[in-house]
């Protein structure tokens, strides 16, 4: 799940707020997109 919100992201399809959104290990995915994640 992650790896394809990572190639959404990628593609330009969906922001960086709604891939970590959608995401169900935000985390993760902030990670492996090489960015911080703070949880709110």
């Amino acid at each position: 799940m992650n790896q394809h919100l990572k190639k959404l992201y990628g593609m330009g399809l969906i922001t960086k707020e709604d891939a970590l959104k959608f995401s169900p290990d935000p985390k993760e995915l902030a990670r492996l997109m090489g960015i911080t994640y703070e949880e709110v």
